[in-house]
């Protein structure tokens, strides 16, 4: 009988460490960078996922919070969580409904960014590799193998297989890709679905 105003206590929560951190300029901006990527905000998603009473209080006030700030890779990076855990947690529905949430706030961030200095932030760029990724493992999970394979190898450019590891600092130092990590990831992954699910002879 608790449990609910337990969840409603972590979404006050979150709006104290939202208000604490509204400063103005750049100092505001890494301050609610920091709020939104620590532990705390990501470990109370993972709890409440497998109930959607608790799950929808999190979303609601993290939505508001991103809609007062004009900020849309806050509510972008939240829908990539939920659907990561969706996912894990076989909510398949959930997980495909986030998911394309993600996709159009992120969207919104390239729009945002385009418009503003014709050049993408790192973290959108993460963020949006990160969004294929999760969509790949997706489709993977409810037996789309093959569409899987494609959408994680799609934009994986086939240069950096014949790179050095100097040419391959400067490839990730342009700022013209996701990160080294995103990049591995994806790679490993298409990798352990070729090899342990025959998707290719």
């Amino acid at each position: 009988q608790s449990y609910p105003c337990l969840v409603q206590l972590h979404a006050l929560r979150e709006v104290e460490e939202f208000s604490l951190s509204l400063e103005t300029g750049e100092k505001r901006d890494q301050s609610l960078d920091h709020v939104v990527s620590s532990s705390e905000w990501r470990d109370r998603l993972s709890i409440t996922i497998p109930d959607a009473t608790g799950s929808n209080a999190i979303i609601n006030s993290r939505l508001a919070i991103s809609r007062l700030m004009d900020d849309p890779s806050i509510e972008g990076g939240m829908w990539l969580d939920v659907g990561k855990l969706s996912r894990k947690g076989r909510l398949y529905q959930v997980a495909e409904h986030s998911l394309a949430q993600a996709d159009v706030s992120l969207s919104k961030c390239l729009m945002k960014e385009m418009k503003s200095s014709t050049t993408v932030s790192a973290l959108t760029s993460e963020s949006m590799g990160k969004l294929k990724l999760q969509f790949a493992k997706l489709k993977h999970s409810i037996g789309e193998s093959t569409t899987a394979l494609k959408i994680i190898e799609d934009e994986i450019p086939t240069k950096i297989f014949q790179m050095n590891d100097s040419e391959l600092q400067s490839f990730f130092a342009s700022g013209t890709s996701e990160s080294e990590e995103v990049i591995g990831r994806r790679i490993l992954q298409a990798t352990e679905w070729i090899v342990c699910g025959g998707l290719r002879g």
